[in-house]
């Protein structure tokens, strides 16, 4: 048997915080990812949905309402770039942190993700200390955003840049 993509990782002994009901939405066309995934955000205490291809993640963030997509790029069918294309334009869709995770990490690869509207880009194996910071980082923005929310409309405040710097400057212990 393969060792688990996140067996190989390195991971914090003590999580960062408490995932506690932050919506994590999961698309990755390989079983045992999405499920040592899910495994690995429960244990923090987020709300786990997986999906294995781009038409079931988007069909299902239209309806769950995740606050963090974790997206496979090389899916078949819809791959992971167009389903971000198509998650970011969806008004919804702005304040919804995107994260790409692939075994295709080359400084191209990175900038279609960005392009495509990826707030971070990871490759398997991720290095789950920054991904629990990154998800610490938009459970605390996720709270305050579900404050700002007055009007009943999601409010495009896009701070994920502002969390991806202080969560670089934590992992690497330059704050």
């Amino acid at each position: 048997r393969d060792e688990s993509p996140l067996e190989a990782a390195e991971v914090h002994d003590t999580p960062l915080c408490k995932l506690d009901g932050l919506r994590v939405m999961v698309v990755d066309d390989n079983r045992e990812i999405v499920e040592s995934f899910a495994d690995w955000l429960q244990a923090q205490g987020a709300v786990v949905r997986v999906c294995q291809d781009g038409h079931e993640a988007l069909e299902a963030a239209t309806l769950w309402h995740p606050h963090v997509v974790m997206l496979d790029l090389g899916l078949s069918g819809l791959d992971g770039w167009e389903v971000a294309r198509r998650l970011r334009a969806d008004p919804e869709g702005l304040s919804r942190l995107l994260i790409a995770i692939s075994g295709w990490g080359q400084p191209a690869d990175i900038e279609r993700s960005r392009r495509a509207g990826f707030d971070d880009h990871f490759t398997k194996p991720p290095p789950l200390a920054r991904l629990q910071a990154v998800l610490c980082g938009i459970a605390i923005t996720s709270s305050r955003l579900l404050i700002d929310k007055r009007d009943g409309k999601p409010q495009d405040t896009r701070p994920h840049a502002q969390v991806a710097e202080l969560v670089d400057a934590l992992v690497s212990g330059t704050s």
